[in-house]
């Protein structure tokens, strides 16, 4: 287990910082994970990101690791991946580009998390993820652009879902929505075309944004 994790007795806050479309950074303050950046700003006609979230993220990228869900751009920036050799995991598209591509056991080997892979479907891509992010007490699934709700049979005891708009809306299709204490929807456009975003489980966090995720 990680140096990181050695007193167990004291809980640390587990924060998430939105960056854009699926692209998170997810810290205790000693270990640092993202999620899905750095992708291509504003590829496909999503979300950009302010230049700044490249230069916080040059301040600690030889200790933090880097997860992706699959390799389109919206998700993943090649270039910036590989140049920067940021240790790097995820499914055939980042194997194939990442300068330094790490399995996902040694993910879990380089951190205070436990990260399980699901193999999930998505158009137009090769072979795409969906992770279950167990860190600090709290089960977090992160759906990245999959909409088949289907692979929610196989977990149980999820605290927090990270969803798009197309996996939220079979969440609410099934009502399911109140299985989880958070759901933060991600990957949206424009907020006023988002079905569900009153509800008061559901947070829509503006790019910047920080949330706590175990209070």
């Amino acid at each position: 287990m990680h140096k990181s994790n050695k007193n167990d007795d004291i809980k640390k806050i587990l924060f998430a910082k939105f960056i854009g479309n699926c692209g998170f950074c997810f810290t205790d303050e000693t270990d640092f994970l993202y999620i899905d950046f750095p992708y291509v700003s504003g590829a496909y006609g999503f979300m950009s990101f302010d230049a700044r979230h490249l230069e916080a993220l040059s301040q600690h990228e030889k200790d933090a690791c880097f997860l992706f869900t699959h390799a389109h751009d919206d998700h993943f920036n090649r270039k910036e991946v590989r140049s920067r050799k940021l240790k790097a995991a995820g499914p055939f598209g980042i194997r194939c580009y990442a300068h330094d591509y790490i399995t996902i056991d040694q993910l879990n080997r380089s951190g205070a998390w436990h990260i399980t892979a699901f193999k999930t479907k998505h158009t137009l891509c090769l072979e795409h993820y969906s992770y279950v992010l167990e860190w600090h007490d709290t089960r977090i699934f992160i759906s990245g652009d999959t909409k088949d709700i289907s692979v929610l049979r196989k977990i149980s005891n999820i605290d927090i879902l990270i969803s798009n708009p197309l996996f939220l809306k079979g969440i609410a299709k099934v009502k399911r929505i109140n299985d989880f204490k958070k759901i933060i929807l991600c990957h949206f456009r424009t907020k006023s075309k988002i079905a569900h975003k009153a509800h008061k489980k559901i947070i829509v966090p503006k790019q910047g944004k920080t949330i706590v995720l175990n209070p």
